[in-house]
């Protein structure tokens, strides 16, 4: 009477605990079995039927919204994100690095360039 009580006031339970409490149900209806067949005791069955409808009414409730599979297919997702994020840099990084090295040859061949002289009123603009 008393776990049938507490089973009825529960609102959740994980899924550990609903297998504890099937697993006590079973072990109730195996001693009432014997017990009832040796008429050392009285039928418990109906008993033994509403604790376990009780039991099955609970709510499970194994931690919220993430789940181990959740949580696998999140950690997958962020890390394709920073793989991708990482070989899209190193490919930017590559692409001004050979950008970079062909103006520094450009300027080695063509030399300074300070020594050049622009002539003045070219353009109408001349003060």
């Amino acid at each position: 009477d008393r776990q049938l009580e507490a089973a009825r006031l529960q609102t959740s339970q994980t899924s550990a605990e609903r297998d504890a409490r099937r697993a006590a149900l079973n072990g109730y209806q195996r001693r009432n079995e014997i017990l009832t067949k040796a008429g050392v005791g009285t039928d418990q069955s109906s008993r033994i039927q509403a604790l376990a409808k009780a039991v099955e009414h609970i709510r499970v409730d194994d931690g919220g919204l993430v789940t181990p599979s959740t949580a696998g297919w999140v950690y997958g997702l962020l890390t394709s994100a920073l793989v991708l994020i990482a070989g899209f840099s190193s490919w930017l990084a590559v692409v001004r690095g050979r950008r970079l090295s062909a103006a520094r040859r450009m300027s080695e061949l063509l030399g300074p360039v300070h020594d050049a002289k622009f002539p003045r009123n070219v353009g109408g603009n001349a003060a």
